[in-house]
């Protein structure tokens, strides 16, 4: 079996790709449970937020299970990756692993150093699991990615200070208006990203804030918190008479902001200046809108040249993380290596007491019991000295080099014993 990444990020891929591929949690669970029906992707994970879509899959035939994986992709999405290969990414085993552990510690992400992704990165993961969609060797090595990329943020600096999307995205509105606390704001969703927003927005000066959501419930619940106005996210035409600033963090599948909607509400107040600021995937806001007079429209491509500094800033941190994850990826892979080869000794083990057993149990009655106990132990003294030489053979394959784990397929093969046969 063998562990690949696949997916797309900010890195890779323009926002008008990601948008195309990303999924909500219904979404995606559908999409892994269809990988796994093939019967060649024995455990599948994927992510899927403002800045990545990306998959990690357990399968015994990689290339077949790319293969399936762009399919399914073209069958849901109605989008060929295989024309857009320059924008995606593959990695296998060992690379697939440390691209992981990256994502988990920030050092992937558009923001270096965000905690979001974490929290993100926590949630698939229990997604998964609950639907069992990931078992004995993906669950330990997330469990694991979620390990390092806590311990990264405390063991560095690299999460210190405002480091998130929406505290980028604040930001860029202070350097917009200069000053925040005369004007008016509303952050459409009340999820994470928004919360952040509305968060940043404040310490930034803001102090009439409008929290507008689909559920008004939870927009009320946020409001409070933040002691804004609530709306419902049906009102938003009424609000973008009176507002300064819109930040857009929904997970609505199509434009909420249109461009008759900015058109009709630019006329009625007068051409006053108006910023939206878009940190959803997909885009809340009808890219055509920045093309209105007075309107200014930023999107997460826009947030590149502050997210920039943050990474020159950071590039020491970066470093010092990117040491941490080699570390923890020798280790992980040593005990994983370990593992397998206890796991295919217990099985090859068992593969041949079994035989022994046959043998015995179909032979038996020829023997009185005398010399029936004898005929056990002088068989399962045998089987043991014959294993002995081959099992500690085995046990000196090195798993960490390519040649190692060549050596140890083969051996697979050739007893045709798979290290989880049978339990441990």
């Amino acid at each position: 079996m063998t562990v690949i990444g696949f997916g797309l990020n900010h890195k890779s891929a323009p926002l008008s790709l990601l948008e195309r591929v990303s999924f909500g949690a219904d979404g995606m669970d559908a999409f892994l449970a269809s990988l796994r029906a093939t019967g060649n992707v024995r455990e599948a994970f994927g992510l899927s937020t403002c800045n990545r879509t990306e998959f990690l899959l357990l399968a015994g035939n990689a290339h077949e299970a790319l293969t399936g994986l762009l399919s399914r992709m073209h069958d849901v999405k109605g989008i060929d990756l295989r024309a857009e290969a320059e924008h995606t990414f593959f990695y296998a085993e060992d690379e697939a692993i440390r691209h992981i552990f990256k994502v988990a510690c920030g050092i992937d992400s558009l923001v270096i150093g965000e905690n979001e992704i974490l929290g993100q990165l926590r949630r698939a993961r229990e997604a998964a699991s609950d639907a069992a969609h990931i078992g004995e060797v993906l669950e330990p090595m997330l469990l694991r990615a979620i390990d390092v990329g806590r311990r990264a943020r405390q063991a560095t600096s690299i999460s210190r200070g405002n480091v998130s999307v929406a505290s980028v995205a604040a930001t860029l509105a202070l350097r917009h208006l200069d000053d925040l606390s005369d004007k008016e704001g509303v952050v459409l969703g009340a999820g994470e990203t928004a919360e952040a927003a509305a968060f940043q927005l404040r310490e930034r000066g803001l102090k009439n804030l409008t929290i507008a959501n689909r559920t008004y419930q939870k927009a009320h619940m946020l409001a409070n918190v933040l002691g804004a106005r609530e709306a419902a996210l049906e009102e938003v035409g009424r609000i973008l008479l009176e507002t300064d600033i819109v930040v857009c963090a929904t997970g609505a599948p199509h434009y909420i902001i249109t461009t008759p909607m900015v058109q009709a509400t630019m006329a009625a107040r007068a051409q006053r200046p108006l910023l939206f600021l878009d940190v959803s995937v997909p885009r809340n806001v009808d890219p055509a809108v920045g093309s209105i007079d007075n309107v200014h429209v930023y999107s997460l491509e826009h947030l590149n040249q502050l997210a920039e500094e943050n990474r020159t800033q950071r590039e020491e941190q970066v470093k010092e993380v990117s040491v941490l994850v080699d570390q923890e990826l020798d280790a992980y892979t040593s005990a994983r290596c370990s593992l397998d080869t206890h796991r295919f000794v217990g099985a090859l083990h068992r593969r041949v007491e079994k035989v022994r057993q046959d043998h015995i149990a179909r032979h038996g009655h020829h023997f009185d019991k005398a010399h029936l106990d004898h005929l056990e132990m002088f068989s399962s003294g045998l089987t043991r000295s014959l294993l002995h030489e081959l099992v500690e053979n085995v046990r000196a394959i090195n798993l960490e080099t390519a040649e190692g784990r060549h050596r140890f397929q083969i051996a697979q093969e050739l007893f045709n014993v798979a290290p989880d046969d049978g339990g441990d």
